[in-house]
């Protein structure tokens, strides 16, 4: 969506789900991709291809989304693994 509402209430929840423990790997599996390639590159500046973009401002979207890259960091090695492995993180 575009809606940067509905963009802020659904990154808000996942950061909170993320926090759990037995979540953390479903995060990671099913979201990690969509929170990079939809937040991460689009509001650091630079493209999956590693070309800088325009810099658009830090929002709530992107401090919830760095919050719940955070949380899953902590679900141990194979996760730290996937985030590394994560093309443009």
């Amino acid at each position: 969506t575009d809606q940067e509402d509905v963009k802020e209430s659904v990154t808000g929840v996942l950061w909170n789900l993320s926090s759990c423990e037995d979540l953390k790997q479903s995060v990671i599996e099913d979201g990690l991709t969509v929170l990079v390639n939809n937040v991460i590159l689009k509001y650091s500046g630079w493209s999956a291809l590693g070309n800088s973009s325009s810099q658009l401002p830090w929002t709530t979207v992107c401090r919830n989304t760095t919050g719940i890259l955070r949380n899953v960091s902590s679900a141990g090695f194979d996760a730290r693994k996937r985030l590394r492995e994560c093309k443009g993180l």
